[in-house]
């Protein structure tokens, strides 16, 4: 049984639309495939709606961001089969969302302070309001 555990779709920094991820892995001849975007539970909440989908098992996951203090740096770890009804689960990625947003917006303050232009011209091509840098 070939699989893939740890994958990204347009739910979060991934360039692949969730629908398609499966398609992919079955010509690949992958028999399952953990949908583990960072820091939400779209990825997961299809897998558990969607569990075989182009002959592929698709297995719920996620990838979530922590931080190891006595280290000083950020980890992600994956979980399997997460409880989808959990509020420190969704209060997580409630709040990641909303600094990941923060961050895109500082970028694009960064970039306007550069003289480029920020557009949304292709915003049906990005992720879920994504940004495109002309």
């Amino acid at each position: 049984m070939a699989g893939d555990l740890h994958t990204h779709s347009t739910c979060s920094d991934g360039s692949v639309p969730i629908h398609r991820l499966s398609l992919m892995a079955a010509r690949l001849g992958l028999s399952a495939l953990a949908l583990s975007d960072h820091d939400t539970t779209l990825s997961a909440q299809y897998a558990y709606d969607h569990p075989v989908q182009d002959g592929v098992r698709l297995i719920p996951a996620a990838e979530l961001t922590g931080y190891d203090f006595e280290r000083s740096h950020r980890v992600h770890l994956l979980t399997f089969w997460p409880d989808l009804d959990c509020p420190a689960l969704r209060r997580h990625c409630d709040i990641m969302r909303q600094r990941r947003n923060e961050c895109a917006l500082q970028s694009c303050r960064n970039v306007e302070g550069t003289g480029r232009k920020a557009s949304r011209a292709d915003k049906p091509l990005l992720p879920r309001g994504g940004w495109c840098l002309l």
